[in-house]
């Protein structure tokens, strides 16, 4: 069901027409209008990817992924470009009998870059670019959760890297903070990430071979097609 609903919503698009500049831009258009062909939803072409991340967390627990294998044809000059869109989707327990709380998991994904690990494999000057890093003021939980998605159990970002940011190793992480009482027991996700060339550069060869390069165990999706025919009586 999650991975249902996160491919759905992982193909919502928002109107070329929409003022994406005005201050209630998100709770008129949400996420966008869903892609209306299940095909072109389930498919990718070979100049852009989409990676499934599936797996469950425990609370102060994370997930990391140093070297994300971003593609090299997007690497011009000394520089990252491309289209990056991030999905996440999870359902977390509720209850009611904590009023605002009634949220009980909150899951956090970064994708972004970073200059350099130490020889414990330690990661320094890691810089969120997906969603773009913001400094949030810790006192004030009502902006964290207007701006910041914060317990939210659906997560959808954008970026468009039109000018380029600076060719640095990419690195995913997923966080997950729970508000602990006796029905914890562990919170499952789904993240979808999908990397565009508007160019056409065929990067989804690119990221397969990158992927089998560092050892990681993937699986292509596997689509199952199911002819139905309705019989009149």
């Amino acid at each position: 069901m999650d991975l249902a609903k996160a491919l759905l919503i992982h193909s919502c698009t928002v109107p070329e027409d929409a003022e994406k500049e005005e201050p209630d831009f998100n709770r008129y258009y949400g996420y966008g209008i869903p892609c209306r062909n299940v095909k072109d939803m389930l498919s990718c072409t070979r100049s852009n990817v989409t990676l499934i991340f599936t797996g469950e967390f425990f609370d102060g627990k994370f997930i990391e992924f140093n070297d994300f294998p971003f593609p090299r044809s997007l690497i011009r000059n000394g520089k990252c470009y491309g289209e990056i869109k991030m999905t996440l989707v999870y359902a977390p327990p509720l209850d009611a009998s904590h009023g605002q709380e009634y949220c009980r998991t909150n899951i956090d994904v970064h994708l972004g870059t970073y200059e350099r690990t130490d020889h414990n494999g330690k990661v320094s000057g890691f810089k969120g670019e997906v969603p773009v890093e913001r400094k949030w003021d810790e006192r004030y939980e009502s902006s964290r959760v207007e701006h910041g998605y914060k317990w939210y159990p659906i997560k959808s970002y954008r970026r468009k890297l039109s000018r380029g940011i600076k060719e640095n190793p990419w690195r995913l992480m997923v966080d997950c903070h729970a508000r602990l009482d006796g029905t914890y027991s562990g919170q499952r996700f789904v993240l979808l990430i999908t990397i565009n060339d508007p160019e056409g550069n065929d990067i989804y060869t690119e990221i397969v071979q990158n992927l089998r390069e560092r050892g990681y165990i993937h699986n292509t999706l596997k689509i199952r097609n199911q002819v139905r025919q309705t019989i009149g009586i």
